[in-house]
């Protein structure tokens, strides 16, 4: 049987989704045409997959030929797969949150589509939640973007990092843009994590894997949305007409490198708690009692500030602690359940097992064969 031609074009390069691109297109024995950047001319085949385009470059393909793309946009024959900017937003907060931060920042180049903009979402989830929050896009003109001016974009994040109230917890609309921020930080003298921690949308390691310190990202969307495209362009191919809603596909999960392992916490003996438990959590002995005579509080003290500053008790984040241990160990070894269960204070497989699927949505088993990290 002759081979479907499809055209893959990536305006911006991201690996994991052109792989799960690449990946998931095995399956239909296509012959993928891949050009960078732009859509050819008099281009023919069977259908597009596309990352971002411009319906005048594309007038003579529209509604000729099926089209997958990543442009949040309703169009005859065009599927429309994009990332669930409201939910990885919301995780990203409650991360924070639980970490007893209090000041909130977002940056991104350029405004979006409101929907789809990371800045107007956390802008709005904050102050929603009765929060303070700074953001700033630092090329918000057209003429900023064509001009790229990478000097003046540096002062100009300076000069709003410098402003933002500290400790500040500060999400980053797109991990394209992680060094801008670093380098302004960096000759600013803001110190990471102490005084910003960073936390980037979607990982590639492309952008991030030379920073110093390692850059925390969201993860996961980047293979299901090129599942989603390849799948979404064969039912178009197939006949079936196009969905009339924008598929939102959300990130799983966030991983927590050094640029966000900080935590804001003014009251002292809580944060002596706090310490305390970072570092005993693997005795399985450790128990309420050893976390309030380490903090020099009473119990009734330390609940009510760890709630404040945390919105847990102490036992919910010794246990919180135990399993994102567990996680890491899971993505990063080979040590068996019983092995990882023992390293981080649970008595047996069997309860950690439990707890794990309670927090992450998936048995450890599940989480290590699936997970963005693994053997990574």
């Amino acid at each position: 049987m002759k081979r479907k031609k499809i055209l893959l074009v990536l305006k911006e390069f991201r690996e994991q989704l052109f792989e799960s691109i690449l990946e998931h297109a095995q399956k239909f024995e296509w012959s993928i045409e891949y050009h960078q950047n732009v859509v050819p001319s008099n281009w023919y085949g069977d259908g597009i997959i596309i990352d971002y385009f411009d319906p005048s470059e594309m007038k003579d393909l529209l509604g000729q030929i099926p089209i997958a793309t990543r442009l949040p946009v309703i169009q005859k024959g065009v599927l429309s797969i994009h990332g669930d900017v409201e939910h990885n937003v919301k995780m990203v907060f409650n991360f924070f949150q639980s970490r007893g931060y209090r000041y909130y920042s977002v940056l991104s180049a350029f405004p979006l589509i409101p929907t789809f903009d990371p800045v107007v979402c956390m802008q709005r989830l904050v102050e929603i939640s009765g929060f303070e929050c700074h953001s700033f896009y630092w090329a918000e003109k057209i003429r900023d973007r064509k001009k790229n001016d990478f000097a003046e974009a540096i002062k100009k994040i300076k000069d709003f990092l410098l402003a933002v109230p500290k400790p500040c917890a500060v999400f980053i609309g797109s991990v394209q843009h992680v060094h801008y921020v670093y380098r302004a930080c960096e000759e600013a003298d803001i110190k990471i994590p102490e005084e910003l921690a960073v936390i980037a949308n979607t990982d590639d390691p492309g952008f991030g894997i030379n920073l110093s310190p390692p850059i925390s990202v969201l993860v996961g969307e980047f293979p299901k949305i090129g599942k989603e495209l390849v799948d979404g362009l064969d039912s178009l191919i197939k006949g079936k007409p196009a969905p009339k809603k924008i598929k939102l596909i959300p990130a799983t999960n966030i991983i927590v490198r050094k640029s966000a392992d900080n935590y804001a916490v003014s009251h002292p003996q809580t944060m002596q708690a706090i310490n305390y438990i970072l570092h005993n959590y693997g005795d399985s002995q450790l128990g309420l009692r050893e976390i309030i005579q380490a903090s020099g509080c009473s119990a009734r003290t330390l609940q009510r500030n760890f709630v404040e500053n945390l919105t847990r008790l102490p036992s919910q984040f010794l246990q919180d602690v135990r399993l994102d241990a567990a996680a890491k160990l899971l993505t990063k070894t080979k040590l068996t359940l019983n092995q990882i269960a023992e390293q981080v204070g649970y008595g047996s497989n069997m309860s950690l097992s439990l707890a794990f699927k309670k927090k992450f949505g998936a048995t450890p088993g599940k989480y290590r064969k699936f997970s963005p990290e693994t053997n990574a």
